[in-house]
């Protein structure tokens, strides 16, 4: 996860001015005041969540999603370092 992405998400656990932007259309306005990627904010701004636990779970999953990708288009080699854990 990205530090971007981190201080999202931590910033909007202890500001519920800004959670509530994040949760209820004002993520337009809040997600450019962080470095993220575009791939970053693209997602973000797809999110359905009425909770900071729901959309902490949205990005978890997509995370996970996201690091099980094929190195390559077409490839069957998987990017995922599981087996470390």
């Amino acid at each position: 996860m990205s530090q971007a992405l981190q201080a999202l998400l931590g910033a909007a656990m202890i500001d519920g001015r800004l959670r509530e932007l994040l949760l209820n259309g004002g993520r337009q306005e809040l997600l450019p005041k962080f470095a993220l990627t575009d791939e970053e904010h693209r997602f973000l701004l797809d999110v359905k969540a009425d909770s900071l636990e729901g959309f902490a779970a949205a990005v978890d999953q997509w995370l996970n999603d996201k690091s099980h990708r094929p190195l390559w288009p077409g490839s069957d080699t998987d990017t995922s370092l599981d087996f470390l854990r």
